[in-house]
């Protein structure tokens, strides 16, 4: 019989509750990714996570060792609606902040992402905006799922 491996991390759970919870918030049409960043804009309304980081303290000694740890699921929600600068930009904000709410709200309605972290909260935020060669905006608000979770360092013996 073998010894069962320890949960030595909460992000993969963390991340495929994330994935899920993000495609229920959002609109149906909205590409929703883990990766590295799209290169193109694929949808009006694209939810990315791009990249995870994080660390582990000790927590608890002896038999039952476990280690603190903390990460961020580090996401972006773009807007690539259309239009100049001007009105393209200002649509595009307004789409991001709306759908941005959607997801904070899921987040505080769940704050353990069903149960894979002990805590979750979002924060981190940037807002910038970028045009491609035609000359059409996108509206782009990065932003941080910041987790908790205790977990087992140690096999079961």
């Amino acid at each position: 019989m073998s010894t069962p491996l320890p949960a030595s991390s909460a992000i993969p759970g963390a991340l495929t509750q994330m994935l899920a919870i993000a495609k229920a918030a959002l609109p149906a049409d909205t590409t929703i990714w883990w990766g590295k960043e799209l290169s193109t804009y694929t949808s009006p309304l694209t939810f990315q996570i791009t990249e995870i980081t994080g660390d582990q303290q000790p927590a608890e000694m002896g038999p039952g060792y476990r280690r603190e740890e903390t990460f961020s699921l580090v996401c972006s929600l773009s807007s690539y609606q259309g239009g100049d600068q001007g009105q393209g930009a200002l649509d595009g904000l307004n789409t991001v902040m709306l759908n941005f709410a959607l997801i904070s709200a899921a987040i505080g309605n769940n704050p353990n992402l069903n149960q894979a972290v002990r805590f979750a909260q979002v924060g981190n935020f940037i807002i910038s905006t970028d045009t491609d060669g035609n000359g059409t905006t996108a509206v782009t608000l990065d932003f941080q799922v910041r987790c908790e979770q205790r977990v087992l360092s140690l096999a079961s013996s």
